[in-house]
């Protein structure tokens, strides 16, 4: 009987996926996404309705090790600090799942340097600026190693662009 049960926690174990935790959001999968956004595209790899971008043209699901170096680098001062061009038209997303359902979501222009995030990144709030009651942060962008890391990565994974 207690091989049994044992046996039936390992496999029970190989096939459920470790829930795991990042700036206090629960998930247990992250997708990189490519697709088309920007004037007359898409704005966002999700929309707010959680309707994915119609000119998604591809995905690749992360491995841990990959996950654990995007999730660190988010959280680091130095992958940020650099400032931002106008043109916003993103073309790589990043979208965190549990059990299916999506918690959080990532959208990056690498041509103006803007990342922008569905959960707060401390890292990325650099020169602070106060103007009539209204707070600025005029070096969100990230910094040109962050930058190279994610063209690295949409490189490897045989994505159509890369800056």
């Amino acid at each position: 009987m207690k091989f049994c049960t044992l046996f039936l926690l390992l496999i029970t174990g190989f096939i459920a996926k470790a829930q795991q935790i990042f700036l206090g959001i629960s998930y247990d999968t992250v997708i990189m996404y490519e697709y088309d956004g920007g004037k007359g595209g898409d704005m966002s790899i999700v929309d707010d309705k959680g309707n994915f971008a119609k000119s998604l043209s591809r995905q690749v699901v992360l491995d841990n090790k990959t996950i654990s170096e995007l999730n660190t680098k988010l959280t680091q001062k130095e992958s940020f600090g650099s400032g931002e061009a106008g043109c916003y038209n993103p073309r790589l997303g990043f979208v965190y799942f549990l059990n299916k359902n999506i918690v959080a979501k990532i959208d990056i222009c690498l041509e103006c340097n803007r990342l922008v995030s569905s959960f707060d990144l401390k890292a990325q709030k650099q020169g602070k600026l106060e103007s009539e009651g209204e707070i600025y942060y005029l070096q969100k962008g990230m910094s040109k190693e962050f930058s190279n890391w994610l063209n690295n990565l949409v490189k490897s994974e045989g994505f159509q662009f890369s800056y």
